[in-house]
């Protein structure tokens, strides 16, 4: 059986999970991705074809991504090295943080607005998600929760003075 052609990033632990809930993977390691949905769009547009083979990452925090295969890419894919450069590789983790610092707000706002606490919040979070409810990442969690609730609070104080000021 050959190969699927795929890459290899780092990634942390969240946003590796944030990834596995998106991808609905059961299995944690590797990432089957699709252009189905935007995040799978971004990443496959990072590709890079290379004639000499990828550096390997040496951290303990990487993430298998195996490609998609489709008509116009095939030949590509299968007689080149694939490769996301360092550069691209950066822009795929911010995008993806980006990403999950609005999944977080969206989250604790509908729960906010149903009334539930913040420590529920980040519980069910860290659940939905399949992440470990440890306290680095309960913290990462709350800490997002609070600069979210800040710019929340800084807002309404701007709309309320500018109402006073007319």
């Amino acid at each position: 059986m050959e190969q699927r052609p795929h890459v290899i990033i780092e990634l942390s632990p969240l946003l590796q999970d944030f990834l596995y809930k998106e991808f609905e993977c059961k299995e944690k390691g590797t990432i089957s991705l699709n252009t189905r949905n935007e995040i799978g769009k971004y990443i496959n547009s990072m590709i890079t074809v290379s004639p000499t083979p990828p550096r390997i990452p040496c951290s303990n925090e990487t993430i298998t991504i195996i490609l998609p295969i489709q008509e116009w890419n095939h030949f590509v894919l299968s007689g080149n090295f694939i490769t996301i450069v360092s550069w691209k590789e950066q822009m795929i983790r911010e995008y993806l943080d980006a990403l999950y610092r609005l999944r977080i707000r969206e989250f604790f706002n509908v729960g906010y607005e149903k009334g539930m606490n913040q420590d529920r919040l980040i519980k069910a979070f860290l659940e939905l998600y399949g992440s470990k409810n440890n306290a680095a990442n309960y913290d990462t969690i709350k800490k997002i929760d609070f600069r979210n609730r800040k710019k929340i609070s800084k807002e309404i104080a701007t709309a309320v003075q500018l109402s006073l000021n007319l």
